[in-house]
């Protein structure tokens, strides 16, 4: 590549806001431009989004890492505001950009910073909410400013060319896919699942690359899927950091099913996923197998998951419950067992496996208490340890756009177990999440 070409694009890339006006201005002569014998084609736009402001108050237990450094109770806060476009023509094409910017920090990111030396959170045991672009494709992430307590970036976060052929849907570009049938664990999702524990799921990170679904004359759909990356050392784009998916999904009577097949990195993937209906309930079940490359820990391992919901009216409230169990036999007994295991703890880094263990069993009660407020009770256990996390949470839909929600995470558990806490080597202080409570407010428009 010329150097006077990488140095332009060096500046683009770390601009988000450049890129995404640039790309507004584009769109709108590129996907006008007619043919010379065809009339204009029509464009309309659709703007949205949302603001998120949030709170959060953290309570490190005595004898844990966070503690030994502040005693806390620990005050964050964050500001997250999203801003989609839609171009759509009336050729059937659309391209959709989503650019957010997230201004947050507090006690929690500093105690973070300290632990880390000085360093910036973000990885290991100290998992930071920033989103970085040092692996994908296309670089359109920037920080704004940073220092031990605060943090600003923004980003494009889906920047995606929609074509509607006679023969199915292309989607070129930065998008969100997910597969699967699982609601709070999901082991057919290879890309950027939701951690068990995430509340906000409104949106998924996005990543660069191209879905294509094919219709079948059975009524059935193919999915095919790349996804480019780089390296983490030299940026190169290889084929050993890229995953190529296959997904085919049919009905038989009342029974839907997916048949998987993937090369996530150097691993080999297959998947098989059915759900229906047991009278007014509903099921579902996902398993994969994957093939290791390398097999440090193991040839390969097993995932699991099947679920049943159900929703029904009591006491003339609206309530809805599921529960889920999901396996995984790449998972440890004991937590430090983790750290001789590279091949579970080259996932959690990646973000594709969001638990230690080997067994855990999800539940969750929606209570419907006014039209407007909704109460939702989750919990999540260890099989194993047994330990876990309670997460009840009020929603309160103030206005058609505004919406209140408040929480708790309070994790449970003895000694030496995931959600419990454990010891760290050669030390008598534990590694424990943090307990919290949080309050949001979002508007959408």
């Amino acid at each position: 590549m010329p150097l006077e070409i990488k140095q332009r694009l060096d500046e683009y890339k770390v601009n988000p806001v450049k890129v995404f006006l640039i790309l507004c201005l584009l769109a709108v002569p590129g996907l006008t431009m007619p043919a010379a014998d065809t009339a204009p084609s029509a464009l309309s736009f659709d703007w949205g989004g949302r603001v998120k402001a949030a709170g959060t108050r953290f309570f490190p237990e005595a004898g844990t890492l966070y503690h030994d450094v502040d005693s806390g109770p620990y005050d964050d806060v964050s500001l997250d505001a999203r801003l989609n476009l839609a171009v759509i023509s009336d050729t059937g094409a659309q391209l959709d950009i989503h650019y957010e910017t997230i201004f947050a920090g507090g006690d929690f990111r500093e105690v973070r910073t300290t632990l880390l030396g000085g360093g910036t959170p973000g990885s290991g045991l100290f998992p930071d909410q920033t989103v970085e672009d040092d692996r994908r494709l296309m670089d359109l992430t920037a920080t704004i400013y940073e220092n031990d307590r605060q943090y600003g970036y923004h980003r494009i976060d889906r920047l995606v060319l929609t074509l509607t052929p006679a023969w199915g849907t292309l989607r070129i570009g930065r998008q969100a896919l997910t597969w699967g049938n699982g609601l709070i664990f999901n082991p057919m999702d290879v890309f950027n699942p939701f951690s068990p524990t995430d509340v906000d799921r409104d949106y998924k990170v996005g990543d660069d690359m191209i879905a294509g679904t094919l219709l079948t004359p059975g009524g059935g759909e193919i999915q095919l899927v790349g996804v480019a990356r780089k390296a983490p050392d030299d940026a190169d784009v290889e084929v050993d950091n890229a995953s190529f998916a296959i997904k085919y999904h049919d009905m038989v009577n009342s029974l839907e099913y997916d048949i998987m097949g993937a090369r996530h990195f150097e691993d080999y993937i297959l998947g098989l996923g059915t759900s229906g209906y047991l009278k007014d309930a509903a099921w579902r079940m996902d398993a994969t197998y994957t093939f290791l490359a390398d097999g440090r820990s193991d040839p390969g391992f097993w995932s699991y998951m099947a679920n049943l919901d159900y929703s029904w009216v009591w006491w003339d409230k609206n309530l809805y419950g599921l529960i889920e169990f999901y396996t995984n036999t790449l998972g440890v007994d004991h937590p430090m067992d983790a750290l001789s295991n590279p091949d579970l703890i080259e996932r959690v880094a990646r973000g594709e496996i969001h638990t230690l263990g080997m067994s855990y069993l999800g539940a969750s009660v929606q209570i419907e208490l006014h039209p407007l407020v909704n109460l939702h009770l989750t919990s999540i256990t260890d099989l194993h340890g047994p330990s876990g996390i309670l997460q009840p949470r009020l929603i309160w839909d103030v206005r058609d756009n505004l919406q209140l929600t408040t929480g708790v995470n309070k994790y449970w558990g003895g000694g030496d177990t995931e959600f419990g806490g454990f010891s760290l080597p050669f030390t008598d202080t534990q590694l424990k999440p943090l307990d919290g409570i949080y309050l949001w407010l979002t508007c959408f428009f």
